[in-house]
């Protein structure tokens, strides 16, 4: 490894921008049009040493597992803030968050950032959603606390703790879960070993596999090559030495393979003048370790968490020496995050310092593919401090204003070196109208020097120093209202990246622009919940609706409608769920049709050591591709899975 050491909403925040950087430099590649809200209720949620009202959607385990998600698609369903595209495949799907591909955001999974992606034909990040205790998705305007680079928001996978699954008085449990799922005749076997070791060490072991046939879509048609295996394993261990310092270590290894196309979100029909979308076994694996360390004395100045972390994501395919393409590509990542929030007076204020290095590579070329170098890595490190402080000025005013000064050391394949320094300001408010309405408004701007993108373009990623840094500035503003059983909120935005960079030559691919809104209305009655969330946004390349881009594309207006009913006399509940996404015409000659899927999911635990959940998924076998798919109107690409049947038991002890 080689470690280099090289719409403008509310003029107060533009004044404040203003002021404090001058303008500069670029903007990323986002640009499509219509996307999501968000229709699951929006609860307050307070990041890290962060008070700011945002667009922060929070989706519990609870959740997930109730609705037995499997795949990033199966998250993120109830937010129509975020779409997924790719296809039925879980490893070839996408997230973007109001049209803004997740690679310019900052996804990290229990503190540790996921720099770049590994193959542009699918996902950035794999994970089992039933690991997973909380996700946080924050779109647009954020806090310094977010980390370096946050051009469009950050997205962090929580995972669970011993603590999430133990009993009240009980010190050693198991969890045995077993799901079948009928469209791909598939099943799943997980086994969880938890429990307290002593009065101080915890401990969490969980062993996964799953093994899904090829999908069928919704017109009953089966997709060829679209089979899966996966296996999971997942260690944490916490220490609590004291009533001030506690310790976590764990260890998460994900591995998903199967026989498929060089891209995996396309079909044999697809050509290309050089790479030919031919079949391999294809393997891709994760590892992450994260030590975290917290410490709380009994001190309004100390409240400190250390976070040590290193990740790999590495893709693999068997190829024969003939064929033009890769055989190996990868990033590795080691990092640290050291913050603490003071309280002083009226201020809380969170500081801290942090630094990543990552290494992209790309291995095994064959047959002279581009008559480019058969091996070749870049590196990229990238170091800052942050402050971010909460100010309560009164009971009905919370000021928030913070920012970042990073520094950007990157090399590329051919050795060539470039350095940036970038400060990122943010700046918001909420003010307390009264107990049931709170108005808010946040504005940030955000810089980024050159850091890996791609591992499998590393080997040709002849950056030199002939970019600059990519900036975005976010603006937004909104309300929530909520009394009684009734909640409803509004959020209007703005969001422009200048000079998006195209990792694969150096050069920068235009700016792009979004503006947009999301809205949710929700209301509880006796044992009903019922909400509505709608969300769009249009993502813009220098003036053109952007389509099928690796920075950004554009989808439908997107509503999203839920129902809920918990029985009253039994540990039993259903819900339905409703996702319209709206057509967007003809665009650069495809077309972007409406279509809207429902599902049916319930839960019932009959002893307090047995639950069973079942689901329908696609309940009405709607055949469809997401308009964030490549080529959605292609016959060369995937459709979305069809109706799907879904039956878990699981029995805990």
């Amino acid at each position: 490894m080689k470690i280099t050491n090289k719409l403008t909403i509310g003029a107060f925040a533009a004044l404040f921008l203003a002021a404090a950087v001058p303008a500069s430099a670029e903007e990323t590649e986002l640009a499509q049009n219509n996307n999501s809200a968000e229709l699951l209720q929006l609860d307050a949620v307070y990041i890290y040493g962060d008070e700011r009202e945002s667009s922060v959607d929070t989706i519990t385990g609870e959740e997930l597992e109730r609705s037995t998600a499997t795949s990033l698609n199966e998250i993120f369903k109830s937010n129509p803030q975020v779409s997924v595209g790719g296809g039925g495949l879980p490893v070839a799907q996408k997230v973007y968050v109001r049209g803004i591909n997740d690679s310019l955001l900052n996804v990290s999974i229990d503190g540790a950032t996921q720099a770049g992606e590994v193959y542009h034909h699918q996902s950035r990040v794999f994970i089992d959603p039933m690991l997973l205790k909380v996700v946080q998705v924050e779109a647009g305007a954020g806090a310094a606390t977010n980390g370096p680079g946050a051009l469009g928001g950050a997205i962090r996978y929580e995972t669970k703790d011993p603590s999430d699954l133990l009993r009240e008085g009980q010190d050693f449990g198991f969890l045995w879960k077993n799901s079948y799922y009928s469209n791909t005749d598939g099943w799943k076997s997980t086994l969880s070993v938890y429990g307290n070791a002593t009065s101080q060490l915890d401990y969490l072991v969980t062993a996964s596999m799953q093994k899904l046939d090829d999908f069928e879509d919704g017109d009953g048609d089966k997709v060829d090559y679209s089979s899966s295996d996966q296996l999971l394993g997942y260690l944490k261990f916490g220490f609590q030495h004291n009533d001030v310092h506690r310790s976590e270590l764990s260890y998460e290894r994900s591995e998903e393979s199967g026989n498929r196309y060089n891209r995996p979100n396309m079909l044999a029909g697809f050509g290309h003048p050089v790479q030919p979308n031919s079949l391999h076994e294809q393997t891709t694996v994760r590892d992450t370790v994260t030590f975290n360390h917290t410490f709380n004395p009994d001190s309004e100045w100390v409240d400190g968490k250390f976070t040590l972390y290193y990740t790999s994501n590495d893709f693999e395919r068997d190829v024969p020496v003939t064929e033009p393409t890769y055989g190996n590509a990868g990033i590795e990542s080691i990092g640290f995050d050291f913050r603490n929030t003071s309280i002083m007076g009226a201020h809380s204020v969170t500081y801290g310092i942090d630094a990543r290095h990552d290494e992209a590579y790309a291995n095994q070329i064959n047959a002279g593919f581009l008559g480019i170098q058969p091996d070749g890595d870049e590196n990229a490190l990238v170091y800052g401090v942050y402050l971010q402080d909460n100010w309560d000025v009164n009971e009905h005013l919370l000021l928030t204003a913070g920012a970042r000064l990073d520094r950007y050391e990157h090399e590329d394949v051919d050795g060539d070196e470039t350095e940036d320094t970038a400060f990122s300001p943010n700046v918001g408010f909420k003010y307390f109208v009264s107990e049931e309405l709170t108005l808010y408004a946040n504005a940030s701007r955000v810089e980024r020097g050159l850091g890996v993108s791609e591992a499998y373009f590393s080997s040709w990623a002849d950056t030199g120093d002939q970019v600059e840094k990519e900036v975005a500035t976010n603006y937004e503003l909104g309300f929530n209202y909520e009394a009684n059983n009734f909640s409803f909120g509004v959020e209007v935005f703005d969001q422009k990246i200048e000079d998006v960079v195209n990792y694969s030559d150096g050069d920068t691919l235009g700016d792009i622009k979004t503006q947009g809104y999301s809205a949710h209305f929700g209301y509880s009655f006796n044992q009903w919940y019922a909400q509505i969330s709608v969300s769009e946004a249009d993502p813009e390349l220098d003036g053109e609706t952007v389509i099928y881009s690796s920075y950004a594309s554009a989808s439908g207006r997107t509503w999203v409608f839920e129902l809920d009913y918990a029985f009253e006399n039994a540990d039993a509940s259903l819900g339905w769920r409703t996702r319209l996404v709206e057509g967007m015409g003809t665009i650069g000659g495809y077309e972007f049709d409406t279509y809207a899927t429902s599902d049916i999911f319930g839960e019932w635990s009959p002893t307090e050591h047995v639950s069973v959940t079942l689901s329908i998924n696609n309940l009405f076998d709607r055949d469809y591709k997401d308009h964030l798919t490549l080529y959605n109107s292609s016959p060369t690409t995937q459709d979305d899975i069809g109706r799907d049947i879904r039956l878990s038991v699981a029995y805990k002890f």
